[in-house]
Parts: C-alpha cells; structure tokens; sequence
C-alpha cells in the first residue's frame, strides 16, 4: 500500500511538473517577439546633383590706374562663361544616429565635379571639384522597422577647387534641406532622397593674364537625387 501510494505521489508530481512546463511555454509564444531597435546606421550614397545657373561671375580685372580726379582703381570686365549644370561623379556617404521622438542626428558629406568653359582665356576649358559636409538633423515618421518618410536639414562648408582656365581654390558656408523614404529590416536600410542646397559665393582670383587677372565667385546652389544603402547597428 505505502508503495503505490509513493508511485501515485511521484507521477502526480511529474506531471504536475510537464502541466506547468507546458504552460510556461505557451506564454512565452503568446508573447510578441523581441524588437531590436538600431540606433546607428551608415549609408553609402550616389544620385544626381544640378547647379542652379550655368552662369557664374567673372572678371577680367585690369591693372591698377590713378587719375587725378578719380583716384586709385582696378577696372572689371565680365567675361562670358558657362558652367555644366549637370554634375558627375556624385557620391558620399552619411551617419546618423536615432535619438527620442523620431528624431536622428549626424553628418552628412558628398562631392560633385563639373567641367567649364570661359572662351575668352588660354586655355578655356576647366574642371571644378567640390566637396561638402553638413551637420544634419533629421525627423522620421511611422515604424522603426519598415517604410519611413523623413525630413532634414543641415548646415555646413564647401571647399572646392578649379583648374584649367582658372586655377584657384576657395571655401564658404552652405545650407540644405531634404526630405525623402527609408525601409529599414534589420541590419539593412534603404534610402530615397531630394535635396535643396544654398552656399555662400566664394571668392577666386585665377590664373594673372596678360591683360590683367581673372577674378571671380562661383555660387553652388542646387538640387539632388540620391539613393542610399544602410547599415544599421
């Protein structure tokens, strides 16, 4: 009798102990899976950029002259130039980290080439390399994990350099904003964006002709497309 009540003890219990594995089981499936959220992404960038004008402003800055009545001068001619609006060689990269509400911070850099022709100068033809960097902030809407539109704006410099008809390097502020989509799955993002960019004129004073110097400030305003692939991590 004290052996078949033990054994009835002992099974009881061992069931008692699969009823409750079970129903620990079936709570943790019930629950929703872990979402992992990445606060930091780096993507690789490449698009379009367009310069706002074909035309910059140039001069043909003569020597100085004194007059009696008029003093001490140089004189400036414009001269006709005309700048491919269409830019090459497009790319850059950016960082970005979320914080609160949607929100992200990070830096933004990206370089654009361009070829030019001022006809009045030896030789006329030039090329111009720019590059940027910003300081951006950005605000995203929707799920973290999934499609995402996003606005941004950034504030930064350029620095660029040209050679051929003019040789000169030069430097200033800029401006953008941006707004676009973003449809992260993990470890992956990827990136549609428009930009709209304003920079500062920044001055150059070329290449010393025989007539005088070739002085002039090039504006980079424009516009972009570009498409990105992240890492989030």
């Amino acid at each position: 009798m004290r052996a078949r009540m033990a054994g009835i003890l002992i099974l009881s219990g061992f069931m008692g102990a699969n009823a409750a594995a079970s129903a620990d089981q079936e709570i943790a499936l019930a629950q929703p899976p872990l979402i992992v959220e990445h606060k930091n992404t780096v993507t690789i960038n490449s698009g379009s950029y367009h310069l706002s004008s074909r035309n910059q402003d140039f001069y043909l800055v003569g020597p100085q002259s004194c007059s009696l009545f008029f003093g001490c001068g140089n004189t400036a001619i414009p001269i006709s130039n005309d700048f491919e609006t269409a830019s090459r060689d497009v790319y850059g990269f950016e960082y970005g980290r979320k914080i609160k509400h949607g929100f992200s911070y990070g830096f933004n850099y990206f370089q654009i080439q361009n070829s030019f022709s001022i006809p009045s100068l030896t030789p006329s033809q030039g090329k111009l390399k720019a590059r940027f960097i910003f300081g951006v902030i950005k605000k995203y809407f929707g799920d973290a994990d999934g499609l995402q539109p996003f606005i941004g704006a950034g504030v930064g410099k350029v620095d660029l350099s040209v050679s051929g008809s003019e040789n000169d390097t030069a430097g200033g502020s800029a401006a953008l904003v941006s707004t676009g989509l973003r449809y992260s799955v993990g470890h992956m993002s990827f990136i549609a964006e428009y930009r709209l960019m304003r920079t500062s004129g920044m001055s150059l004073a070329g290449n010393t002709d025989i007539t005088g110097d070739v002085n002039g400030s090039l504006k980079l305003s424009g516009r972009g497309n570009f498409v990105g692939l992240g890492f989030n991590f």
